[in-house]
């Protein structure tokens, strides 16, 4: 039970954020979103507003969106939607959840690093060298690792050519900076500077290593280690709202980039593989299909399998480590 509530605390409103990018963009470029649910399943409770219908349904994992009009042909031959839109405005919209997924993550990083900054007092001694004294809302070990990468009992640090060296006290310190050149760094406007630098830094690092993470699945035998399913998600989100608060909005924010690049795949069911399809048609003038479309099937298939297995076999792993 608790394995099920913390998936779902976990992916659930990630998802709803993501289709809400779907449907901001759809609704713009005038795709029509006729219905919108919080949920899957049977509907619980639904009104009509602004032209779609806001539903709630029973199963509360993610949710979805629905279009009156179609991005490929097949979508039609049931009667309930009657016209495609343009091809190339499906790009736009298939990438606007991924885009609304890291739109979360920057925002989260940006308000935590904010409220971080807080109970950080900064100051710079040259180019190579900087003083960070933690003061008391600062001093977790969850948040000293994601300042310093420290998680001991000293709160007084001196960063010198990216080297964390701790301190007992600011008089030790100051034993091996001169005092005379420190520079405060500290005030709002320098908060919101280092929140805003911070976060998008932060956001790149992780986007990079995950993009590593998935090559390495293809590179080595043990890549597959890389990839977490929905146990070793579990698993990590139970500990993170252990954690309290800061924790649990910073691992909401890892599980909302990874669910954004993993969407960014090229694959025929993700967001990538719409917004290919799209690509396509725009260039060629004509909807894909025949050899083309038969061939990316099968690759998009053989290749969900094997990220499937990985993540299913890591996940395994780490249960029973």
């Amino acid at each position: 039970m608790i394995f099920i509530l913390s998936l779902v605390l976990a992916i659930s409103p990630l998802v709803i954020i993501h289709e809400l990018g779907h449907y901001i963009v759809g609704k713009f470029l005038g795709a029509k979103p006729s219905k919108f649910s919080l949920g899957m399943g049977k509907v619980l409770y639904s009104k009509k507003k602004w032209g779609t219908e806001w539903r709630i349904s029973l199963l509360p994992i993610g949710g979805y969106v629905m279009f009156d009009k179609a991005q490929f042909s097949f979508e039609m031959k049931d009667g309930k939607v009657k016209e495609k839109l343009e091809a190339w405005k499906w790009i736009p919209i298939a990438l606007a959840g991924p885009l609304a997924n890291f739109l979360y993550t920057v925002i989260v990083f940006f308000g935590l690093f904010f409220y971080i900054s807080g109970g950080i007092e900064s100051y710079n001694v040259s180019k190579s060298e900087k003083v960070i004294i933690l003061k008391e809302k600062a001093q977790s070990s969850f948040i000293k690792n994601m300042v310093v990468g420290y998680s001991g009992e000293e709160n007084i640090f001196l960063l010198k050519n990216q080297k964390i060296i701790p301190y007992e006290s600011f008089e030790e310190i100051s034993k091996s900076v001169n005092i005379e050149k420190i520079k405060n760094n500290n005030g709002i406007k320098n908060r919101l500077i280092f929140s805003l630098n911070t976060s998008i830094s932060t956001f790149n690092f992780i986007f990079y290593e995950t993009l590593k993470g998935v090559g390495g699945i293809f590179k080595s035998k043990d890549g597959y280690k890389a990839v977490s399913g929905p146990i070793g998600i579990s698993q990590e989100a139970k500990k993170a709202l252990e954690g309290g608060l800061i924790p649990a909005l910073f691992f909401s924010a890892l599980i909302s980039l990874a669910l954004g690049f993993m969407n960014l795949v090229p694959l025929i069911v993700l967001d990538g593989g719409r917004a290919i399809l799209a690509l396509v048609e725009t260039i060629t003038g004509k909807e894909p299909q025949g050899l083309f479309l038969s061939l990316y099937v099968r690759i998009s298939f053989v290749a969900l399998v094997v990220l499937v297995m990985a993540s299913t076999y890591s996940d395994i792993g780490k249960f029973f480590k």
